[in-house]
């Protein structure tokens, strides 16, 4: 071999290096189940005025929701539970709970439903929460014509 003749080998070399990085690059970005994608982004980002005063009409409410999850065992389902009190501490009644859940790392499971009242302030439901972690949850609360909501990351236990 002549003194030199190895470049051209080396430039080969770290292309088909590049190559494989970016397949393997490509693969993962495609399949992998924990990013999560907005469903329906552009409408949300068209009404995103809307988004901002509805933030500012829970701010002037001054609700608080409190969050607790407990993961199901062996496939059982789990429970979801939110605690609402107004600015004052007193439990908010009667209220229409609407909810979506997906755990952090697979937001393709996405459970949604509605949270009956089980006592004063007190709303839950039993949910599919398989496994303990980090889990979104996303509310929409309609008492006597008012509308409030909560976005919380909740981390369900066993």
């Amino acid at each position: 071999m002549k003194p030199g003749s190895g470049w051209p080998l080396a430039i080969v070399g770290l292309l088909g290096m590049n190559m494989a990085i970016v397949g393997v690059t490509v693969y993962f970005a495609t399949t992998s189940k924990t990013s999560a994608v907005v469903p329906d982004y552009y409408t949300k980002a068209v009404h995103w005025e809307d988004t901002q005063r509805q933030q500012a009409t829970n701010r002037a409410l001054g609700w608080k929701a409190a969050w607790r999850a407990r993961a199901g065992e062996k496939g059982a389902p789990g429970d979801l539970e939110m605690t609402l009190v107004d600015g004052a501490g007193k439990a908010i009644r009667a209220a229409k709970v609407e909810f979506e859940v997906f755990h952090e790392s697979d937001d393709t499971a996405r459970v949604n439903g509605v949270m009956p009242e089980r006592e004063a302030g007190v709303y839950g439901a039993v949910v599919p929460l398989h496994r303990s972690g980090r889990w979104r949850v996303h509310a929409v609360v309609d008492s006597l014509g008012t509308r409030f909501t909560c976005e919380e990351t909740v981390e369900a236990k066993r």
